[in-house]
């Protein structure tokens, strides 16, 4: 009877344990403090940061991807593995696309080598687009990008543009642990039966660019009290993303790789009916008097003119509104004369205060449906550190040097002035 009665007692502990655990992650009041920031940018920055962090994990490693085809990142993990560091990856089984082959054979590879490799439970979202990892649940890495070439490149001079951070708390770290385990705890493992001696092609599926970008960001370790807000989807991420853009006094910077004009369907959607909810955080900002700056991706499909959403019509949409209202809103599309891949950042900066790195595009389906997750950081210092990365893209004209430019305009001035003596010398002759 004693044994029936703590069988009973433990069941109880156990579901109240449960219920602590989604009531923590559902509190749109907690936050936790950090003692030190690690920022970076990708493609600067980006693969250095996660090698060092991959590097310091001595008993556990928990990875959540959207996408994994980086066979340099596979690599430092199975030296992880070498040394008896225990490795999580959480996956999405099904990605835009299918998954990929160099992601077949880079599980296949980490799962004989001892990783713990998941696919997430597609009943918790529609697709597991997170992208952090934790290292022995003390740091935690949050980061806009896929773990691809494009997002961690070891070549920095090409890659996408991407916001980073490494955040060193133990309470942090073990509250997205949490999380991590609880999605795990209802994923299935990953199916491990792909032909592991099949050709891959690097390139696939990536977008060949002509200019080669100038890494300038280092990474920028940053020590202080600073407090950082978790935002998850679909849990909160929306209200916590429109209320911190919506609170902006002063300024709001954002790098996003595509905000939709509207939301619903392309064809049937309206500004007024299915509003971007995130756009109009922007423009109650910019209404209080704050200057709103965005900057959005310029790659192909994100300017598509047939679809009527696409950033081509975002852009155009806020200018033509803060024409009408004069409001000092003003949006762009990525200069590709800077070489980047595309900007796949999901970053913004409020009153150059906080920031926000998340994996939350700006559609609806992302933070309502998705399993998405990101951190709002509140200091000055690594405010600033993205604020110059923004500045740096949104400003990016595209024009050569002063010394360029006059050595060109001296050689045609010497063109055109050799050609007139010569049509002289034979007029005259």
């Amino acid at each position: 009877m004693r044994k029936i009665q703590n069988f009973f007692l433990a069941l109880v502990i156990l579901n109240l344990c449960i219920t602590v655990a989604h009531a923590a992650h559902e509190n749109p009041s907690q936050s936790f403090t950090a003692s030190k920031i690690k920022a970076f940018a990708s493609p600067d920055s980006s693969y250095a940061s996660l090698e060092e962090f991959i590097r310091s994990a001595n008993k556990s490693l928990y990875i959540n991807t959207y996408l994994f085809t980086s066979r340099k990142i596979a690599e430092l993990i199975e030296k992880e593995l070498e040394e008896n560091t225990s490795v999580y990856i959480l996956l999405e089984p099904s990605p835009v696309g299918g998954i990929d082959d160099r992601e077949r054979e880079i599980i296949a590879e980490l799962f004989k080598k001892g990783a713990r490799i998941y696919f997430f439970n597609k009943s918790i979202a529609r697709f597991n687009h997170a992208k952090y990892a934790i290292a022995d649940n003390a740091s935690f890495l949050i980061t806009t990008e896929n773990f691809g070439e494009s997002g961690f490149p070891s070549d920095r001079s090409n890659g996408n543009r991407g916001w980073g951070a490494v955040i060193y708390s133990n309470e942090l770290s073990k509250y997205f642990a949490e999380l991590f385990m609880r999605d795990i705890s209802s994923a299935t493992i990953a199916n491990v039966s792909f032909a592991e001696n099949k050709k891959i092609n690097a390139d696939e599926g990536e977008e060949s660019i002509i200019i080669k970008y100038e890494p300038i960001f280092e990474s920028r370790v940053f020590n202080g009290n600073f407090i950082v807000i978790p935002v998850l989807a679909p849990e909160n991420a929306l209200e916590r993303i429109t209320e911190l853009l919506s609170s902006a006094n002063n300024s709001v910077k954002a790098e996003i790789f595509y905000a939709y004009k509207y939301w619903g369907k392309g064809k049937h959607g309206s500004v007024n009916e299915t509003p971007n909810l995130f756009l109009n955080a922007l423009i109650k900002a910019a209404e209080k008097g704050a200057e709103v700056k965005l900057l959005l991706d310029s790659t192909w499909y994100n300017i598509d003119k047939q679809d009527l959403r696409s950033n081509y019509y975002t852009v155009l949409y806020l200018n033509n509104l803060a024409r009408e209202k004069n409001l000092s809103i003003e949006a762009k599309l990525l200069n590709k004369k800077l070489g980047l891949k595309k900007l796949h950042a999901k970053g913004a900066v409020i009153d150059s205060q906080a920031t926000l790195i998340s994996s939350v595009n700006w559609n609806e389906n992302s933070p309502k449906n998705n399993r998405e997750v990101g951190v709002i950081i509140y200091g000055r210092a690594p405010a600033e550190y993205f604020e110059k990365i923004f500045e740096h893209d949104y400003n990016y004209s595209g024009e050569q040097s002063n010394n360029s430019v006059a050595i060109k305009a001296l050689v045609v001035i010497t063109l055109i002035t050799l050609i007139t003596m010569l049509a002289i010398f034979y007029i005259r002759k």
